[in-house]
C-alpha cells in the first residue's frame, strides 16, 4: 500500500464557477467536505494528480492555491466541528 502523507489544500478565489468546480475536484479524492480548506491523506501521486488539476484551472491573477504537507511528528489542534482526516475511500478517474 503507497504511503500517505497529511496536506493541507486550500483555496480562494472570487469566482463561484472556479470555486465549486475545485470543491468537486477535492470531493473526487475524498477530501472532506469543507468549503474550500480540507485537510487530507494523500498518496504523492494523488498529490501530484490534485495539483495538476487545481494548477491548470485555477486564474494565476485571482486565485490562490495552497498545498502543504504537515510534518507527521507536528502536533495538530482542531477547534468547532471536525472530524478527523482518513484515508480516500474513492478512487478518482477523470
Amino acid at each position: 500500500m503507497p504511503k500517505r502523507w497529511m496536506y493541507i489544500v486550500a483555496y480562494d478565489t472570487p469566482s463561484n464557477s472556479r470555486r465549486a468546480i475545485m470543491l468537486e475536484r477535492a470531493q473526487g479524492f475524498g477530501l472532506d467536505p469543507q468549503l474550500s480548506f480540507h485537510e487530507c491523506q494523500l498518496t504523492v501521486g494523488e498529490r501530484r494528480e490534485l495539483w495538476r488539476e487545481f494548477h491548470a484551472l485555477a486564474d494565476p491573477l485571482e486565485d490562490k492555491v495552497l498545498l502543504l504537507r504537515l510534518d507527521p511528528r507536528s502536533l495538530r489542534w482542531r477547534l468547532g466541528k471536525t472530524e478527523p482526516a482518513t484515508p480516500s475511500t474513492l478512487t478518482y478517474i477523470g
